[in-house]
């Protein structure tokens, strides 16, 4: 019998890493760790397709991607992100499975039928479940990390799978945003496009125009505060038996606390959404926010201000207000996360983080032994340098996060109905 799909989706940080943790121990389901498949269909789509089967599992293994199952160090990103290396009722355990064991079981799984890109999806789940001592035959759903893969993906595996459906974990947009860049700075540095993920997370929120396809929302709030309900309305959904592992969060049946940039938690927090800062934003920025995120807003029911239906208040928001930069707009990427070795081109960077950058920059540059001869004035010089450049910076990202803003807001104007085409509640 062929295996159903259930693809697990985030719109921003949403709780879709925690959805899946819930479903871990499901006994219709097999989930994979974390993100741990999400780049299968990037390495097929590269790797040589006729190389031996034993070949394809050897690349597989080296890959970045996949490196990280077979080693718990935080060398790999990934693994400190998830709390991987953390897990347990005391936080000591990790999830590495033998590499030689797991490349043995993959060449057997390949070696079962002609190989193809169906058969090489189901080969990797096989061998994951022959190797972690799991259970796989007698499931009746495959999840899916699908997150931030292109529309392209889905496609693949609706041609590839009778039966498939997608699961977008939801939050209040405004919070969501919040969660999202203060996690985007601590991991990558102030972005130039900070409204850029809303923009390119908006495709997950439609209904994918596909046969076989169904898609649902689920909000993360009705997670933590009525669990139970809102995960027997998923299994009527899916179909499935209610089960009491859905209320614990884990991995492989292992406990899981959160990612290491949130709260230490495992389970849920009926107040956590609502306790939470909003450090990112003002009174003032959330509520010009209010406008662009009407339409995500309206569809799932969150609160809108009874002043967002005013046309004169949306003119005043829309063509003069927009113009005064938000306060995430001066934020050096420091006051939430390391900097050494992420200079942030913003305008406070060379003095707020002057101690790293003395020691990251001009030691390194093709100036470092006039600084010894000089010091004030090559610190004064490349102060100024970088001072300059993180004006430009500045007025390139202010300029682009308008443009977005500007747009989608007028799409939304243009389109009353806008609201309609994303996905249903659960």
């Amino acid at each position: 019998m062929d295996k159903g799909i259930i693809c697990i989706q985030n719109f921003g940080t949403s709780g879709s890493l925690f959805l899946q943790t819930l479903l871990d121990g499901h006994p219709e389901l097999f989930v994979m760790p974390a993100l741990y498949t999400r780049e299968i269909f990037q390495f097929w789509k590269k790797i040589d397709k006729s190389y031996s089967n034993e070949k394809i599992t050897e690349e597989f293994v080296a890959d970045p991607c996949q490196a990280y199952w077979f080693d718990a160090s935080e060398k790999y990103k990934v693994v400190k992100d998830h709390n991987l290396d953390r897990m347990g009722d005391n936080a000591d355990e990790n999830l590495v499975i033998d590499i030689k064991k797991f490349s043995e079981n993959m060449i057997n799984q390949l070696c079962r039928e002609k190989i193809s890109r169906k058969r090489f999806f189901l080969s990797v789940h096989e061998a994951f479940a022959i190797t972690a001592n799991l259970e796989f035959s007698k499931k009746k759903y495959i999840v899916f990390p699908f997150h931030t893969n292109p529309i392209k993906t889905a496609e693949f595996l609706i041609d590839d799978f009778q039966d498939v459906k997608f699961i977008t974990t939801i939050r209040e947009p405004i919070r969501n945003m919040n969660s999202g860049q203060i996690y985007a700075m601590s991991t990558f540095g102030r972005r130039a496009g900070w409204f850029k993920w809303v923009w390119d997370d908006d495709q997950t929120c439609r209904i994918l125009n596909k046969p076989r396809n169904e898609s649902i929302g689920i909000k993360l709030e009705d997670i933590h505060d009525t669990p139970e309900k809102t995960l027997r309305k998923l299994c009527i959904y899916l179909n499935i038996e209610w089960d009491d592992c859905l209320l614990e969060s884990t991995i492989l049946k292992k406990k899981w606390w959160n990612r290491s940039s949130s709260k230490k938690l495992s389970g849920f927090d009926k107040n956590l959404h609502k306790k939470t800062p909003i450090h990112m934003f003002n009174n003032f920025d959330k509520l010009r926010l209010e406008f662009l995120f009407y339409s995500w807003k309206k569809k799932w029911k969150y609160r809108l201000p009874k002043l967002i239906d005013n046309e004169f208040i949306y003119f005043i928001f829309h063509y003069i207000l927009i113009w005064i930069p938000f306060k995430f707009e001066f934020y050096p990427t420091y006051t939430f996360g390391q900097t050494k070795g992420k200079y942030m081109l913003s305008i406070t960077s060379p003095f707020i983080n002057y101690n790293d950058f003395e020691e990251n920059i001009l030691s390194k540059h093709a100036y470092k032994y006039l600084y010894y001869i000089f010091p004030l004035g090559i610190k004064f010089l490349f102060s100024l340098k970088l001072f300059i450049s993180g004006i430009k910076n500045f007025f390139k990202a202010y300029l682009k996060n308008r443009q977005i803003y500007i747009k989608y807001l007028y799409i939304q104007k243009k389109n009353k109905n806008l609201y309609k085409r994303y996905l249903d509640i659960l």
